[in-house]
């Protein structure tokens, strides 16, 4: 059986066509794959649900919100919220949207919905939010449990629950070595500690510097691909493989 990683950018192709009812590509349904993920995947994946993208805009992370949550019921993008409650105050938008439960009933929230002009509609909209915003989270790891995706947690990557302690010396080492982005390095890193076969994703700039691992790492550029590259990459994966 072969271990596949999947990206942040293809978890989310795959979460849309779920949530749409389509069927799922190979490299989210390949009964002969072990899937992995690393939870910073997880939590890139939640900020895509606001709305907020990385470094790296030609991902296509940052717009993922707008072209794929149109529904009633799915939550509104950061920027959409700040235009509608905060006069283009983002920080603002950022600060009530994440807690507003905390606040409901207390005179900072009152003063904040009165200036909005509509006190009671204002803070049932932003309870709202927030409860849609959890629901689409909970249904995303529905999701990566019915593709049978492993979630590597940070403690096993990097230290208690994998029984050792990553130096900083191999660290700094591989940083040094290697010429991937930083926001990548970790999910590089975990990657490599499962011994991934295949990497599945979409993000060019991250593809382009996967060149530098060269071939004395558990994970080179030759394991990487975009999502519509999956089937070739495992048919030529299981022909170099020895026969069993």
């Amino acid at each position: 059986m072969i271990r596949v990683f999947i990206d942040t950018t293809a978890l989310l192709a795959g979460f849309a066509r779920a949530r749409r009812g389509m069927a799922l590509p190979t490299y989210l349904s390949d009964p002969d794959a072990e899937r992995w993920t690393f939870e910073k995947n997880v939590f890139e994946s939640y900020l895509a649900f606001r709305g907020i993208g990385g470094k790296k805009p030609d991902e296509g992370r940052g717009r993922w919100a707008e072209a794929n949550l149109k529904d009633s019921d799915d939550p509104r993008a950061v920027g959409a919220m700040s235009s509608l409650y905060h006069k283009g105050d983002t920080p603002q938008a950022h600060f009530w949207l994440n807690h507003i439960e905390s606040f409901v009933g207390c005179e900072r929230a009152m003063r904040f919905a009165e200036a909005a002009g509509d006190e009671n509609n204002t803070l049932n909209d932003l309870l709202h939010e927030h409860s849609r915003f959890d629901s689409l989270c909970d249904a995303f790891r529905d999701f990566l449990r019915d593709c049978q995706i492993r979630v590597l947690p940070y403690q096993r990557v990097f230290g208690s629950l994998s029984g050792r302690t990553v130096s900083a010396a191999t660290l700094d080492g591989l940083v040094r070595t290697t010429a991937i982005p930083s926001e990548d390095f970790e999910i590089v890193f975990a990657a490599m500690s499962v011994n991934v076969d295949i990497f599945v994703t979409d993000d060019e700039r991250l593809i382009t510097s996967a060149r530098s691992l060269g071939l004395n790492l558990p994970l080179s550029a030759g394991s990487f691909c975009r999502r519509f590259e999956y089937d070739p990459a495992v048919s030529e994966l299981k022909q170099a493989l020895p026969a069993e």
